[in-house]
């Protein structure tokens, strides 16, 4: 089995290389990544669903965006999520709504319950810093630096 992400050395803040066969598996890889690193998720339930929409100019700013957005739930309303379904990728030339790639994807997961849940490890940002999308061989890869 590929490893789908793993942990990069960075000075004060916590870096992943995350990995996909496609677009879309590296944007629902990175968002599990993610959940896996703040939180053990290994026993959260998937009561709620929450379907996300972000845009971004480029591949990164949308990498930006998604990750901020599950962040968002889970700061706001205390949701720590599991899964991550129908995860689509739009390019705006393909679509008619300008230059911008569009996600949507359905978020699974549940109320933090401090019973039940570990955090792991509080993330404050997803930062623009040194953040990288890219193909090479058919493959995908990331770059992503969180601000702790």
């Amino acid at each position: 089995m590929q490893k789908n992400y793993e942990i990069i050395d960075h000075t004060a803040d916590l870096g992943i290389t995350v990995y996909g066969s496609d677009l879309n598996a590296l944007f629902v890889n990175a968002g599990n990544a993610m959940a896996e690193i703040m939180a053990d998720i290994s026993n959260v339930n998937d009561a709620i669903l929450k379907e996300i929409t972000v845009t971004g100019v480029d591949l990164e700013q949308l990498m930006i965006n998604w990750l901020h957005e599950m962040l968002f739930y889970y700061e706001v309303d205390s949701i720590l999520f599991n899964k991550v379904e129908d995860l689509r990728i739009i390019d705006g030339a393909q679509n008619d709504e300008g230059d911008e790639y569009t996600l949507t994807a359905k978020c699974r997961g549940e109320t933090f319950d401090i019973d039940r849940h570990a955090v792991l490890t509080e993330i404050k940002a997803v930062t623009h810093h040194q953040i990288e999308v890219k193909e090479s061989a058919g493959n995908w890869q990331a770059r992503i630096i969180f601000d702790l």
